[in-house]
């Protein structure tokens, strides 16, 4: 319950991923953040949502990354596009999630640093 609640009312934007990128879940922020109500993206591909659309086609290589073998988080500097189509400047994590050895989904954690950067 106590991690429920964590990872629901973080102030940063976090969504759980299975290995092809479908939603599984996300939480309050990323709803807020990016303008989807869960049952919008639940089962849907994140990045088809997510990504400038000059971008689109980086979205295999992007999974791959993720899922690399080395299974390792990732954090980096990225855009990712709102529902209203308004590009954010974020602070990216990619945190892969593994049983006995093989992924089986991530989190996706989003700091917007917009405002930062202008």
């Amino acid at each position: 319950m106590l991690f429920e609640i964590l990872f629901l009312d973080s102030p940063d934007a976090i969504v759980m991923i299975y290995t092809e990128g479908k939603v599984f879940k996300l939480n309050n922020s990323f709803e807020t953040l990016f303008e989807y109500p869960e049952e919008e993206l639940v089962g849907k591909d994140l990045l088809e949502h997510h990504l400038p659309e000059d971008r689109e086609e980086e979205t295999g290589d992007i999974y791959e990354h993720v899922f690399a073998d080395e299974g390792t988080s990732k954090y980096y500097e990225d855009q990712r596009v709102t529902k209203s189509v308004e590009v954010k400047d974020l602070l990216v994590g990619a945190l892969p999630v593994k049983i006995e050895g093989e992924p089986i989904g991530a989190f996706g954690i989003y700091t917007d640093i917009t405002k930062l950067r202008k």
